[in-house]
């Protein structure tokens, strides 16, 4: 009979494990896009669109569900197919998936960048850094001042790290996977219009309505309870129809700075974006400790 770990209870830690491998190795080597370009994902829609696009179906919600799910597919037949030969194999390939989904490194990077143009007071570096910024960011809605800037922070922070996370702890790789292909999706077809992209945005705003209510509450927990919740309670209708603005609103009033305009001297700019980097670390950490003490619970299947 072949030995496996998990019914000896090395399940419950495995998951916890690759998450920390994942983080890990992110700092040490940067993003997975690094080493791993999407330009294959790109190939492959470009394709799929070429043979498909006569069909009604691409224009429908089969046609984001069959770019997605191709990938999918075959990242759980080499998952499968690896679990035959050793248990060992599934989980080195379950934290290089969530490596190369995660985007913790580009999202401390761009904060450093911006944050030493403040410093320096070089308005040019700091245009440019936020650029930057605003150019990985899905939503595309926020405005070059500082606020927008700051916004658009906070919603990367969801969709580059907790939305990964999230989807990791529910579905495993293919939860991180499929997340990330979608965000793709929205992130290569930001400037085009059509049904296709309206699909890939509706299963964006399902995949990350739980996401962003649990980063929201992160944010509150780690950083101003009372401020953060009066935000949430105002602004979010509960809909699928997602706000960009919420994520936004609420980590601003985390860190005091929901008052914050363009006019604000260099101090309380920097005084702001200092806060909201350590708002989003301090929210990681938590995640981290609640996710170890449901692992070590038995919690966590």
């Amino acid at each position: 009979v072949q030995y496996r770990p998990e019914t000896h209870g090395w399940k419950n830690y495995m998951t916890l494990i690759a998450i920390i491998l994942a983080l890990i190795v992110g700092r040490a080597l940067g993003d997975g896009g690094k080493l791993l370009s999407m330009r294959w994902f790109e190939v492959l829609i470009n394709r799929l669109e070429k043979q498909l696009s006569s069909y009604r179906l691409w224009d429908s919600p089969g046609g984001i569900l069959i770019s997605v799910g191709i990938p999918l597919v075959v990242l759980a037949l080499v998952l499968h197919l690896l679990d035959e030969f050793f248990f060992l194999l599934p989980f080195l390939v379950s934290v290089l998936v969530l490596y190369l989904c995660l985007g913790f490194e580009l999202f401390d990077h761009n904060i450093d960048n911006y944050r030493q143009a403040l410093e320096q007071g070089n308005t040019e570096a700091a245009q440019d850094a936020a650029a930057d910024i605003l150019a990985a960011d899905i939503s595309r809605r926020g405005s070059d001042d500082f606020p927008g800037v700051l916004g658009s922070l906070f919603r990367q922070s969801n969709d580059r790290i907790f939305a990964v996370l999230f989807w990791f702890l529910v579905l495993g790789p293919l939860g991180a996977l499929l997340y990330r292909l979608v965000y793709e999706v929205l992130q290569l077809r930001h400037d085009i219009h059509g049904a296709f992209t309206d699909s890939a945005r509706q299963l964006y705003y399902i995949l990350n309505w739980p996401c962003l209510r649990l980063t929201i509450l992160a944010y509150a927990l780690v950083g101003s309870l009372i401020h953060t919740i009066d935000v949430w309670r105002d602004q979010d209708d509960l809909s699928l129809a997602q706000d960009d603005n919420l994520l936004p609103a609420a980590g601003m009033a985390a860190i005091a700075c929901g008052d914050m305009d363009d006019g604000e001297d260099t101090e309380s700019r920097l005084y702001c974006i200092e806060h909201a980097d350590g708002l989003v670390k301090r929210s990681l950490l938590l995640w981290l400790t609640l996710i170890a003490l449901s692992t070590i619970s038995g919690w966590l299947t």
